[in-house]
């Protein structure tokens, strides 16, 4: 993510609101994901911008918020305080895994 990806996620955030702002954050990679495998395999090329899968996202969840956000369910679930620092760094061990995983899988696929 670059400097305009944050910002757009901010202003995405003070308009949605910080809960919406996550579950962006978590839905917005798997459109990136399928874009980005395609890009690599058509025309090995391994950069992509970030920003319109944010926005893809965003409209998304915007689109279906009725429908994911359940008081009763949810707001449980953000009202842990020990819930949200422990998906960070089970969130931030997995991506340090997925980051290791691809490293490997381009220096095989594209040797320097």
């Amino acid at each position: 993510m670059g400097f305009g990806d944050v910002t757009l996620m901010m202003m995405v955030g003070c308009y949605l609101g910080w809960q919406a702002g996550i579950m962006i954050f978590f839905v917005a990679p798997f459109a990136g994901l399928l874009a980005g495998v395609l890009q690599a395999v058509l025309r090995r090329d391994d950069v992509i911008p970030y920003g319109p899968f944010l926005c893809l996202g965003s409209l998304a969840i915007m689109l279906r918020w009725g429908s994911i956000w359940h008081p009763d369910a949810t707001q449980l679930l953000f009202a842990e305080g020990w819930l949200i620092p422990a998906a960070l760094v089970v969130c931030l061990t997995l991506l340090g895994g997925l980051l290791l995983a691809w490293r490997r899988i381009k220096e095989t696929l594209w040797p320097a």
